[in-house]
């Protein structure tokens, strides 16, 4: 009887691991002196697609895009990470921030704090006309070791908010290495 239970149990052990307990859902970013966590089914871009077309915009180091948002051979879910050296306050930083996309028709729409990689935030949400499309972007700006970043958190305006998820997964495992 022993046996049999012993039997059982190594039965249900492994039927538990192959049920999806060790199934990932996510993949690592680790380059460029940053890390974070994203979802599967989304693509690590390369330098020539993480390019920008903003004069004076700090250099991306990092971009991961949703595969099933391309439109018009553009990502239309995807995240940036900038970094560039910090010449002032992180307050200054959002400010200039702020005023550059309203003065492209940005249109801030909620800002709040939170804490990524140990260190105070701010986030702000807004809208924006880009060609014909409506987009939703959130950017999260923190300085951490001199350097300030900006994470770009987009998607058009009526999927921002199913993104959720994929952008929290981003943001709560965000760090600097």
């Amino acid at each position: 009887m022993k046996r049999y239970m012993f039997l059982v149990l190594a039965i249900l052990a492994v039927v538990v691991f192959a049920s999806g307990c060790t199934t990932s859902t996510s993949q690592t970013y680790n380059e460029s002196g940053v890390s974070f966590d994203y979802p599967m089914g989304w693509t690590k871009l390369s330098a020539s697609q993480m390019s920008t077309e903003v004069e004076g915009a700090a250099p991306m180091v990092a971009a991961v895009a949703d595969e099933d948002s391309i439109s018009n051979n553009t990502y239309q879910t995807l995240v940036a990470v900038q970094k560039t050296n910090s010449t002032g306050t992180l307050d200054e930083g959002v400010s200039a921030s702020k005023s550059a996309l309203e003065s492209e028709g940005a249109v801030v729409v909620s800002e709040s704090n939170l804490t990524v990689d140990g260190s105070t935030a701010r986030e702000f949400t807004y809208t924006m006309k880009i060609g014909s499309l409506d987009k939703k972007e959130s950017i999260i700006i923190f300085e951490k070791n001199n350097y300030i970043y900006a994470i770009t958190l987009s998607a058009k305006a009526s999927d921002f908010d199913s993104q959720k998820e994929n952008f929290d997964m981003i943001v709560k495992s965000f760090k600097v290495t």
